[in-house]
């Protein structure tokens, strides 16, 4: 049988920050773009950090992302439209 660990109740756990995108984000949204793509299997995605500052953040952006940050790095994106 498996047993699961809980987390102790005391352990710290990093606080995770969720905030609108911006432009200084390219690189690390494109960079787990690729990285998500990978882990499917799939062949590394298009999507780049050009592409992302090109459609995202022009006169009428085709998408929205918001970001998650832990510590102050980025950690994950939802990319939406």
């Amino acid at each position: 049988m498996l047993r699961l660990r809980r987390p102790a109740e005391t352990a710290a756990r990093p606080a995770v920050t969720v905030r609108n995108a911006t432009p200084g984000d390219a690189d690390a949204v494109a960079r787990l773009a690729r990285l998500l793509s990978l882990a499917d299997g799939a062949r590394p995605s298009q999507f780049t950090a050009e592409a992302y500052l090109r459609d995202g953040f022009g006169p009428i952006p085709a998408f929205r992302v918001l970001v998650a940050e832990v510590e102050g790095a980025v950690a994950g994106y939802a990319l939406f439209y």
